[in-house]
């Protein structure tokens, strides 16, 4: 499937080729060349864009395994992953990644390095093009997947709000009838937002939220985010990129929560910062879709290799941007001037 930055470029296409035909078909007649690109192109995105919303797929089984003692366990092998209507183009690449339970995996990488599609395919939002996604031992695509996603948590990088209370919000996505309040509570206090709720919401946990109206603060709806997905206790949680565009105190509190719903449980989290990563009992490095280094921090950075150059770049940048806050000098690179003066 298409990333919705993709959909809509495409569909700026088709609008832009329609408004070309409408206002300009009765220009030049170099202007109509550039009108036949423009529909031509138009054409083939519009056929991409119903394609991909036409396509069904076949991921459901229905009579599938169930596990009674699912630790959080994730074996990734050889998986390889092209969207169909790109199939020369593969997002994963002969991926391999091996999680072993109760583990914390760090995901880090460029953009569009495969780190949202490998949480996705672990979602099973899709099938691998080929090689297997295993837990326990056995393919994932052999369970039934109603069953599986109610083992994994997902927390996306922004909590999408509906017009409800706080508790219907926290509790979107449970199949259950009948809500216990303390499985509430206790889900939001391990996200570190109960004093917030009962603090600074109006009502509390009966408090209205609306999308529309979102008088939320960052570091609240990133925990009301995690309080949604801890909510129904999943042995595997996965993280995509929360802490986004937040300044640093923000992260350094929902870094904090983060590290408290680690505890007991399989954690996959797609980091935008590498010192975020320290921490991490596995950190994989991805690039176009491949696994480029793996290991613990100390791994890493002995072997000084992608990540320990990425790492302290960061750092350099970090210093350098709190040392312009600060008001001080920072040191430029020393450039050695020529005398360019002929000698007498």
């Amino acid at each position: 499937v298409k990333s919705d930055s993709s959909l809509l470029h495409d569909l700026s296409v088709v609008n832009r080729a329609f408004s070309t035909f409408v206002f300009g078909a009765l220009g030049a007649a170099g202007q109509r060349d550039d009108l036949m690109k423009h529909i031509l192109h138009a054409k083939k995105s519009a056929t991409l864009i119903f394609a991909t919303i036409d396509r069904k797929l076949n991921i459901n089984n229905p009579g599938g395994k169930r596990l009674e003692d699912f630790q959080g366990q994730v074996e990734v092998r050889d998986v390889v992953y092209h969207y169909p209507m790109y199939p020369s183009m593969r997002a994963l690449d002969k991926l391999t990644v091996s999680i072993k339970p109760g583990q914390t995996v760090a995901v880090v990488g460029a953009k569009n390095s495969g780190k949202s599609t490998f949480l996705q395919l672990l979602l099973r939002w899709f099938d691998p093009s080929s090689g297997t996604v295993e837990i326990n031992g056995d393919n994932l695509q052999d369970f039934d997947v109603h069953w599986w996603r109610q083992q994994v948590g997902y927390v996306p990088g922004q909590l999408e709000v509906f017009r409800g209370s706080v508790v219907d919000n926290i509790a979107y996505g449970d199949p259950r009838m009948e809500i216990d309040m303390q499985d509430i509570i206790e889900a939001a206090r391990e996200a570190d937002v109960h004093t917030a709720i009962m603090k600074e919401f109006p009502q509390g946990y009966s408090t209205t939220l609306d999308s529309k109206r979102d008088l939320l603060t960052e570091v609240q709806r990133a925990r009301l985010a995690i309080a949604r997905a801890v909510f129904r206790k999943p042995k595997l949680l996965l993280v995509s990129n929360l802490t986004l565009g937040m300044d640093s105190t923000s992260e350094e509190m929902v870094q904090h929560t983060l590290k408290n719903v680690q505890r007991g449980r399989t954690c996959i989290i797609v980091y935008n910062r590498l010192s975020h990563t320290v921490d991490s009992d596995v950190i994989v490095l991805l690039s176009h879709g491949r696994v480029i280094e793996v290991g613990s921090y100390e791994q890493l950075m002995a072997c000084k290799g992608a990540y320990s150059m990425m790492l302290s770049k960061e750092r350099l940048g970090e210093r350098r941007s709190q040392a312009i806050k600060g008001g001080a000098v920072v040191p430029s690179r020393r450039v050695t001037q020529v005398n360019t003066k002929p000698q007498i």
